[in-house]
């Protein structure tokens, strides 16, 4: 029983620990020496660590690496993987892209949720289309 405990305490920690690194990175070089030791790990397709890592490259204004993150780990069911790819491209003003992804999400049967929505209506925004901005609104 404590071996198992022990187990599942060291499972945590290794999560812990690199989660905790993704989250205070402050530069590029960072942020990359961290997704090549998740790499390494083998820890690079798990949900959490796709999601920061994809969320982290959008800050620092690297959509194209957002987009081999989502990638490698697509075909997804998960909503949070979509949210954080959305708001990725939507902080890099690829409004197109995030709403083909809303599509792609919409298409995939991925249920939406309140974080979903906030990016999509940005996007709408920011490509000045009142008529996609009232279907997405539609979907709230």
């Amino acid at each position: 029983m404590a071996s198992s405990k022990l187990n599942c305490l060291g499972h945590q920690f290794l999560q812990f620990l690199p989660s905790k690194a993704l989250s205070s990175c402050k530069k590029l070089e960072e942020l990359q020496k961290i997704h090549s030791l998740l790499i390494v790990c083998g820890l690079d397709t798990i949900n959490l660590f796709s999601g920061k890592l994809i969320s982290k490259y959008g800050q620092f204004r690297h959509p194209f690496a957002c987009l081999s993150l989502f990638r490698h780990v697509s075909p997804t069911q998960n909503v949070y993987l979509y949210n954080t790819i959305i708001r990725a491209m939507t902080h890099n003003a690829l409004f197109s892209k995030a709403l083909s992804f809303y599509f792609q999400m919409w298409n995939m049967k991925v249920q939406p949720d309140r974080y979903t929505f906030p990016s999509l209506l940005n996007a709408c925004a920011g490509l000045l289309d009142v008529d996609m901005g009232s279907l997405v609104h539609d979907h709230v």
